[in-house]
């Protein structure tokens, strides 16, 4: 006897209303294959939901499914997608014209994404790999869409020459333009002393705010800067949100736009200074309805 998993992808809304939190769960992607590593985006009408669907005895592979306002899936799974590089990390992100599904690749050690159609249409023949500006491991990958263009954010985790990390993790950058290309390595955002990490980024719609962990001081603070769509910094220095008092740690951050300001969530009860900025817990702010999509195991 063995076990063979059979994880499914769920969409769940959570609404706010009346200063309470609903949440409704429904099936979206429940075969006989394993279904997971979903990710979702949104362009204004439907989801497209990106996951990785294998079994014991085939290799996984990356399919698109459409899903309506209400979660329903809308037609049947979309692929496999020709060359699909299957990972982590997946994000599917709408510019206004076409989806960028990005992911950190399967082997760790590059980002992979391809362009697809409102309608799940391959738009690029095979996915692009860029690794990063130095030998490094890559997670934690973040990104928006502005100026018709796409910010990849991640952290890259430099190795020896046996793979072992040397503990001077970085935050990095990779702008894919509205035609699929991009530059070869990425581009550093901070690599400061110490370990830079769990980067979050939100847009206002002109610019990129982009934070992250410094742990290279006595205690870890929270650090962020504005960029452009080239990224191109608008600051003329990062700004320190916010700094743990020891014995206190400070856990990775979110961020999302609000309209009216930056909301800071940090995963300890600190506060952001600034007044335009504040903080909750992580695990219990919802702003409006949302769709995510995620696992629910299960045993064949």
């Amino acid at each position: 006897m063995y076990y063979n998993p059979n994880d499914d992808t769920y969409a769940a809304f959570a609404t706010v209303s009346g200063g309470a939190i609903m949440e409704m769960v429904i099936p979206l992607l429940t075969g006989t294959n394993s279904e997971i590593d979903p990710g979702v985006g949104w362009n204004g009408a439907q989801f497209m939901v990106a996951y990785d669907s294998y079994n014991r005895t085939t290799l996984a592979k990356r399919y698109l499914q459409l899903a309506g306002a209400n979660g329903a899936a809308s037609g049947g799974p979309i692929g496999p997608l020709t060359d699909s590089e299957v990972g982590t990390d997946t994000l599917v992100l709408w510019n206004g014209q076409t989806y960028l599904v990005a992911a950190v690749a399967g082997s760790g050690f590059d980002l992979s994404f391809y362009r697809v159609s409102s309608t799940g249409t391959q738009l690029d023949t095979k996915p692009s790999l860029v690794p990063a500006t130095v030998d490094a491991s890559l997670s934690n990958l973040q990104g928006i869409a502005l100026g018709g263009k796409f910010v990849l954010v991640v952290q890259d985790t430099p190795i020896d020459a046996f793979g072992a990390p040397l503990g001077t993790d970085n935050i990095d950058g990779l702008v894919v333009n509205a035609d699929g290309t991009s530059a070869a390595k990425t581009t550093p955002i901070a690599a400061g002393n110490g370990m830079q990490d769990v980067p979050a980024v939100a847009t206002d719609g002109t610019s990129a705010l982009v934070i992250w962990r410094d742990r290279g001081g006595s205690v870890p603070s929270l650090v962020g800067t504005r960029l452009d769509a080239t990224l191109t910094r608008l600051d003329a220095a990062d700004v320190a949100i916010a700094q743990a008092t020891s014995p206190t740690t400070m856990g990775a951050p979110a961020l999302a736009w609000t309209v009216t300001f930056d909301s800071c969530l940090l995963g300890s009860d600190l506060h952001c200074p600034p007044a335009r900025r504040r903080v909750h817990d992580r695990n219990r702010h919802r702003d409006g309805a949302a769709l995510r999509a995620r696992r629910r195991r299960g045993r064949q």
